[in-house]
């Protein structure tokens, strides 16, 4: 079976501001962040949630210890009051750390972009992000079940930027101590979960955990999404360090190298992502042109449909015309030549009055009932006028 082998990191920051010292970059809350990493157009990919109630846990690990201190006698002096007093006064505690979780390197990015692409085109490499965020997605909504000792609040996925796909979580660890007082400790809330004493043996355990688990959802979510690819059939976790002894004129021109590799990464980089925002160009032009034909297409269907329509009406039409210029005839109305009636009745512009003059067959036809109305009532008044020299003779 064809094997992808995956790094992956799990870094918690124990800062000061805790996560919310980097939530607005995290959210892109700022109008002009100075990552210079971030392509904006790809933002709308990312998702935030949150697995708990911040305030809700670190109140609950820490309001039976003040009710229990504030209750001593030997303490009437020293009351908290409340949990929040009992933060205020911790100054350098707090409860809430920053975890990073990072998927893959530039390699692994790299190579599982072209397959995508391979296999989908354009189309696959914006659902290919959208693909990494659900997978993030679903490691934080598991984080709480895996970890007795840490649980998880607020997250925010980021598939935005150039380096590898990652996501923020803030991290509460709760602990212990010796004596029962609550914590928040990182190592204690460790090695209390992985019942160890040795602290970088906790965290090298909480770390292979959390990576195989992002390991294993991503790679859920990637062959959901793209069943087309072969290669997506099985992830695994592997570590890149390796660490060995070299003198110092190596370790510089390594270092002097490294240097201008990740020069020329970088360029390469500013490159795809022009031809990112290109290649969304391009598409946004295809898709223009596709709403264009299609509208032609629709005034075309309409065109021979009014076209027929068209015909139908000339054909009545011409009938009609046809039909009045024989009963002109039948009244007696004298026609030049039945060339002349037949150019009337087809409504061409060579019929010819009795002047001589050229009409449109429709005017003349107006011009002959006229004409044909007025005969008639010449004729009229004429038989009237014989009538009454009749009766006058016969008196």
């Amino acid at each position: 079976m064809i094997t992808i082998k995956v790094t992956a990191t799990s870094n918690i920051q124990t800062k000061k501001n805790g996560y919310n010292g980097v939530q607005k970059h995290i959210e892109r809350q700022y109008k002009n962040d100075s990552n210079k990493n971030i392509n904006d157009s790809f933002s709308k990919f990312n998702l935030y949630g949150q697995q708990s109630n911040p305030d809700n846990i670190v109140n609950k690990h820490l309001a039976s210890w003040v009710k229990s201190h504030d209750n001593k006698k030997s303490n009437q002096y020293r009351k908290f009051g409340s949990v929040e007093n009992y933060l205020k006064q911790q100054n350098r505690m707090q409860p809430d750390k920053n975890m990073v979780a990072t998927f893959g390197n530039k390699n692994i990015k790299d190579k599982i972009h072209d397959l995508v692409s391979n296999k989908y085109g354009f189309i696959g490499e914006q659902k290919l992000l959208e693909s990494y965020s659900k997978g993030l997605r679903k490691y934080a909504r598991g984080f709480n079940k895996r970890n007795s000792n840490l649980t998880l609040g607020k997250w925010g996925t980021n598939v935005d930027e150039l380096g590898s796909p990652h996501i923020h979580m803030q991290i509460i660890p709760l602990a212990k101590t010796k004596k029962g007082k609550p914590t928040f400790r990182l190592n204690t809330a460790l090695t209390n979960q992985f019942n160890v004493k040795d602290n970088r043996k906790a965290l090298q355990e909480f770390r292979t955990k959390e990576d195989n688990a992002m390991v294993r959802n991503i790679g859920s979510q990637l062959r959901k999404d793209f069943p087309k690819v072969e290669e997506f059939k099985r992830f695994d976790l592997y570590r890149t360090e390796q660490k060995e002894s070299v003198d110092m004129d190596t370790y510089r021109k390594r270092r002097e190298l490294n240097d201008s590799n990740q020069d020329l990464i970088t360029k390469n980089d500013n490159l795809k992502n022009e031809n990112n925002k290109l290649r969304l160009d391009n598409y946004k032009l295809s898709s223009q042109h596709m709403d264009v034909s299609n509208k032609l297409h629709d005034i075309n269907n309409d065109y021979i449909k009014y076209d027929g329509l068209l015909k139908g009406l000339k054909s009545e039409y011409s009938k009609v015309t046809h039909f009045l210029a024989d009963s002109y005839r039948d009244l007696g109305f004298p026609f030049r030549n039945e060339e002349n009636r037949l150019n009337l009745a087809s409504n061409n512009d060579k019929a010819v009055d009795n002047k001589g003059n050229r009409h449109s067959g429709f005017n003349l036809l107006i011009a002959c009932f006229y004409s044909a109305k007025y005969d008639l009532k010449q004729r009229f008044l004429s038989n009237q006028k014989s009538k009454e020299q009749n009766n006058d003779l016969s008196r």
